[in-house]
């Protein structure tokens, strides 16, 4: 039986937009002042989502991870804006393909159904366990969504070092 005050509401995002991200930016930004977490990890590929939670990475105090991946010579961090992010959080450059080549195409695709952000919160989430990154026990909230923009933000618990379970959905995307 689930107490009231551990009812809430997912907020859903039915349209992809770059819009998306500033409301996103304020659910999280209210969820860091309430909850404990021990980081934060956002994905990046531009820089843009990331620049636009310095704020909330500067007023929590929390460590945060910016993830980036290449996508092509379109779409990728340039360094300058790479080197102002540095100030304020941790870069790790995830490879292209990560996930698929851990978990295989099947396995991804079938992530990647449910939700996009949800696909790249595990791929996120994969890396940084493989790479030592975070440790069993902490709560990471971690920021998701497409090249657009953010339109995921969930909390995880990792369990052990292969695993990690949903403690909260804030926001995902449902197109």
């Amino acid at each position: 039986m689930r107490k009231n005050d551990e009812i809430s509401q997912i907020n859903y995002f039915t349209k992809l937009s770059k819009e998306n991200t500033y409301e996103v930016r304020s659910l999280v930004e209210e969820y860091v002042k309430e909850k404990k977490v021990d980081y934060i990890v956002i994905a990046s590929t531009t820089g843009f989502t990331a620049k636009c939670f310095e704020s909330v990475i500067r007023n929590s105090g929390l460590s945060t991870f910016i993830c980036k991946q290449d996508l092509n010579e379109k779409l990728f961090m340039e360094q300058k804006i790479e080197n102002e992010i540095l100030d304020f959080a941790t870069v790790c450059d995830i490879p292209k393909g990560y996930l698929r080549g851990k978990l295989g195409l099947d396995t991804t695709n079938l992530l990647r159904n449910f939700s996009q952000g949800y696909k790249v919160c595990t791929e996120l989430l994969t890396y940084l366990l493989d790479y030592k990154q975070i440790e069993v026990g902490q709560k990471i909230l971690v920021v998701t969504g497409t090249v657009v923009g953010a339109d995921t933000a969930m909390e995880f618990e990792i369990k052990t070092n292969e695993r990690f379970k949903v403690k909260k959905i804030l926001c995902m995307a449902i197109n």
